[in-house]
């Protein structure tokens, strides 16, 4: 790293703030919360989204939070964090990797939480000054199909458009492809110098003073979800928002990367589209009662020669299908949305593709039209910004578009500011791998925008269009949230 590099400290710190974010869904378990010099804090039975904080006086007592899931007062999972005493930054914890916090699926519940870290940061520079740790707890839906078409028979004589889906936005940005391999590709570091230069300049700074951050830094801007395609099938999610290209510049050309096809968030490339659309399959085929959507586009590619051929793509499809024994799943189209759905069970047709990938001959049937609610406005940490292009879309889709997608996270690394802060967090010498700057938004957007889709969407869009919530970081109390509109949308169509 550069000798030149001076990271500043900001003042010792006399308290830390810790925001607790909570969604209870199961009526056996409980949540509590601990934090040093505070009186603990628990939720039992059904608990709607809600917000709290501790105000740890680290000087007095050390720091020190943690929180527990308990059955019958027996704990079952426990995570904690320890503060530094002067500073407010994470020290001992088994919370300081995003990557590593996971959902978890059993047969009685499930679980899904994460936890962002401000580190020393006194004052909030679009990103919040508080620690925030969230814990969303519900029961298992990993077959709320099946579950739906129990509690209410209506649900298999309704058409497919009547499921509001909760999607994963990036789905395949679960993970970096080779990291070792791309950070030592000259094109690939001129991109991330370009990148960064705005972000490095307003802090002035040079390139060669991240260099030795970089995993970590492409980590905290491109990876937006931290559960594996499997994970997120078990916990409910039904559309994969999933871009599939060839990698960028002449990281095409080097043997790890020569025609291999993934996820691209822009420039960088995350999981497997073969393994992908493998993960998929098998899974519908030990969950018969389940429909998944796949929306496949180019969206945000950083260069065209990025883009695989259409017809390409699908065909991969077919032998991914071949390699899986699952010839027997048909694949759907957007005509397919209007069909019902005991229908497209009947004939196995459970794989739904409504893509934007340029399709001009035998894939064109599998293209579709999407009314997306993405702006310019969501390069922000503010979600007031999110909430009001919600509040401004039309209850039908425009004339000649299919479905509607709703996008509930927002781009905080696409903020100047917020993005330069996130680079100065990740180099410091109080960091940790807990301090994604999409992170940092992940449970106050939740806390504001799962209420709005409850209170608004019933009324607000047409029960017979296809409704997809988008977010970053999926979770259970999204999969909740959907299915409650869905079953809303059944009765009102």
């Amino acid at each position: 790293m550069s000798s030149k590099l001076i990271v500043p400290v900001e003042t010792f710190m006399s308290t830390k703030g810790i925001e607790r974010y909570v969604f209870l869904d199961n009526e056996y378990f409980t949540i509590a919360f601990y934090a040093s010099g505070s009186k603990s804090v628990s939720f039992s039975n059904s608990h709607p989204m809600c917000k709290g904080s501790f105000h740890i006086n680290i000087l007095n007592d050390g720091g020190s939070f943690s929180w527990t899931i308990a059955y019958k007062k027996q704990v079952l999972i426990k995570h904690f964090a320890e503060i530094n005493h002067l500073l407010g930054n994470l020290l001992n914890s088994d919370l300081n990797n995003m990557m590593s916090t996971q959902s978890i699926i059993t047969h009685d519940y499930a679980l899904s939480y994460g936890f962002y870290d401000c580190g020393s940061r006194s004052i909030e520079v679009h990103l919040t000054n508080h620690d925030r740790s969230y814990v969303y707890l519900t029961k298992n839906y990993s077959e709320w199909m099946k579950d739906l078409s129990s509690e209410e028979p209506k649900f298999l004589e309704r058409p497919l458009n009547v499921l509001a889906l909760p999607g994963a936005h990036d789905a395949g940005m679960f993970e970096i492809f080779n990291p070792g391999s791309i950070l030592k590709n000259k094109d690939f570091l001129n991109r991330i110098h370009s990148h960064f230069k705005d972000s490095l300049m307003s802090k002035s700074m040079n390139f060669s003073d991240i260099t030795d951050y970089l995993e970590r830094i492409i980590i905290n801007i491109a990876c937006t979800q931290k559960d594996d395609i499997n994970t997120m099938l078990d916990l409910g999610i039904r559309y994969f928002d999933f871009r599939p290209g060839y990698c960028y510049g002449s990281l095409k050309s080097i043997p790890e990367f020569k025609g291999k096809i993934l996820h691209q968030h822009g420039f960088v490339p995350g999981y497997s589209y073969y393994g992908f659309l493998c993960d998929i399959l098998k899974w519908l085929s030990e969950h018969p009662s389940e429909i998944v959507v796949v929306n496949l586009n180019f969206q945000g590619f950083e260069e065209s020669s990025m883009k695989p051929n259409a017809d390409y793509l699908m065909r991969l499809l077919s032998d991914s299908q071949v390699a899986t024994n699952t010839l027997n799943i048909a694949i759907g189209n957007k005509t397919d949305l209007s069909v019902m759905i005991k229908q497209l069970l009947n004939e196995n047709k459970r794989l739904i593709f409504l893509n934007q990938i340029e399709a001009s001959s035998n894939t064109h049937k599998y293209e579709a039209c999407k009314y997306d609610s993405y702006n310019d406005n969501y390069a922000t940490t503010n979600v007031k910004k999110i909430l009001t292009v919600l509040n401004q879309m039309r209850f039908y889709p425009p004339e000649g578009q299919d479905y509607t997608v709703l996008q509930l996270q927002g781009t905080a690394t696409a903020d100047v500011i917020a993005c330069s802060t996130s680079v100065l967090d990740a180099i410091g010498p109080f960091s940790s791998d807990a301090m994604s700057p999409l992170m940092s938004t992940k449970a106050a957007f939740d806390y504001s925008t799962y209420p709005w889709i409850i209170n608004n969407v019933p009324e607000k869009f047409s029960p017979n269009t296809l409704l997809v919530f988008l977010n970053d970081f999926v979770d259970n109390a999204l999969v909740k949230h959907s299915i409650d509109i869905t079953l809303k949308r059944i009765l009102a169509s």
